[in-house]
């Protein structure tokens, strides 16, 4: 089961990232941006409300689990909330897909991609001209994600020739089309 962490006006993780969360067969892999290309996997098992883990080995820490559902999972500590819904299984890719010296066009911007960076041209009368950010593209669970420098994670799905992004919210999910240029 693939969760992606909505967060609601706080940082959506410690480190004010989304973080994307795998759980299968006691092994649960998890996807945070504290460093891009991070893809994390350990054991865990649940007592009661508390879903435990052990890093590296030693000392198994617990997260209190304040709900869990067949669509969310709610986590709670002393500081925050934190809540991921279920990544519906539509949004499933059947191609992986590379963005290496590619150019599109997503809501008026260019992006241009290199091996590992991504260079976005804003519209005309927008300021910068150019952004910058590094970028990832990962599998997890038969999902490809893409995260970018910018703090941003969404679903990438080819559909008919169109690379379609996937922004996840709480309540709905936006499908915004890549259109692919020649440079």
């Amino acid at each position: 089961i693939q969760f992606y962490q909505y967060y609601n006006e706080k940082p959506q993780s410690k480190f004010g990232l989304p973080m994307v969360l795998s759980l299968s067969a006691l092994r649960m892999k998890n996807y945070d941006m504290s460093g891009l290309d991070s893809i994390r996997s350990q054991p865990y098992f649940i007592v009661g409300k508390t879903l435990m883990t052990q890093k590296n080995g030693f000392h198994p820490s617990g997260i209190p689990i304040k709900s869990i559902t067949r669509d969310s999972l709610v986590f709670s500590s002393f500081y925050d909330t934190y809540v991921f819904l279920r990544v519906p299984d539509s949004l499933k890719g059947n191609r992986s897909i590379d963005f290496a010296n590619r150019y599109f066009i997503l809501n008026n911007d260019t992006i241009h991609f290199t091996e590992n960076e991504m260079f976005q041209r804003n519209a005309p009368n927008e300021k910068p001209k150019w952004l910058h950010a590094s970028y990832h593209v990962f599998d997890m669970g038969g999902f490809q994600f893409l995260a970018d420098g910018f703090g941003n994670i969404v679903v990438l799905k080819y559909q008919q020739d169109t690379i379609n992004f996937y922004l996840l919210g709480m309540d709905t999910i936006a499908e915004i089309p890549f259109i692919e240029v020649q440079p």
